[in-house]
């Protein structure tokens, strides 16, 4: 296991670093020493390295769920990966250029795309997004300088297409991110699965030294929302919720 790639280390992987105790009005009258104040919660910052593991677990689970159902819909996915140029902008900054990239492709396919994306820090200290989308017909077939092959969608799938050098490169250049970006399909003539995919995902959201360079109240998870909700009936909060819920049911279980 990588040093560098993962905070799952330590007895409690899931410990919060910044719990913080909810205010209780009456607390002296009622509860009587400051000692039985309420337990201490979770700060579910993306900064803390606990809350962290839990809110990867989910955002894995929310990849898989929105891959698996666009799959099952013979909707075709895709993985696009942008990166910021030689000069590269802020986390906000590029965050709204990935924004406005999204939007334009949403015109460009009569808004049915679907999208999640996840951040990751290079080492240089740019960040570039790993982003799969739901609904985006690619029919490019390329090998890369390994030798590796990245099929693209049938060209029997009916749908909007997009081409990686003639149509997309000019697309994500104009929205300020950098000539290097990657697109491949998934799901098709490869062995990719929505828990491969979704896993791939959730690394990213597993550094430490990452997470610190997140700036305060910024998200390294981003998704499509409204009528193009990525998971249809899934957010991070209610898988957070159904998680709570199903330990609170577990701890019934064992005090009865």
């Amino acid at each position: 296991m990588s040093q560098r790639s993962s905070i799952l280390v330590g007895a409690s992987p899931a410990a919060c670093r910044n719990p913080w105790r909810p205010r209780a009005e009456g607390a002296r009258e009622v509860l009587g020493p400051l000692g039985l104040a309420p337990h201490p919660v979770r700060c579910w910052s993306w900064r803390c390295a606990g809350c962290a593991f839990l809110k990867a677990k989910d955002a894995r689970e929310l990849a898989r769920l929105g891959i698996a159902q666009a799959l099952s819909e013979v909707r075709p996915v895709v993985l696009l990966t942008v990166t910021e140029p030689a000069t590269p902008r802020d986390f906000k900054a590029s965050s709204t250029a990935l924004t406005r990239l999204m939007k334009r492709l949403q015109a460009r396919a009569g808004g049915a795309l679907r999208w999640m994306a996840v951040a990751e820090w290079q080492a240089r200290g740019a960040v570039h997004w790993h982003v799969v989308v739901a609904g985006l017909v690619y029919t490019q077939v390329w090998r890369s300088p390994r030798g590796k092959l990245y099929p693209g969608h049938s060209r029997r799938q009916r749908g909007h297409r997009v081409r990686k050098e003639a149509d997309l490169r000019p697309l994500v250049e104009r929205c300020g991110f950098g000539p290097v970006f990657n697109i491949h399909a998934v799901g098709v003539d490869r062995a990719d699965t929505a828990e491969e995919v979704a896993s791939y995902l959730g690394k990213y959201l597993t550094k430490e030294e990452d997470l610190a360079r997140l700036p305060t109240g910024a998200q390294p998870v981003r998704t499509s929302r409204g009528r193009t909700q990525w998971a249809p009936g899934h957010t991070l909060t209610s898988l957070r919720d159904d998680r709570r819920a199903e330990a609170r049911r577990r701890a019934a279980g064992q005090a009865g």
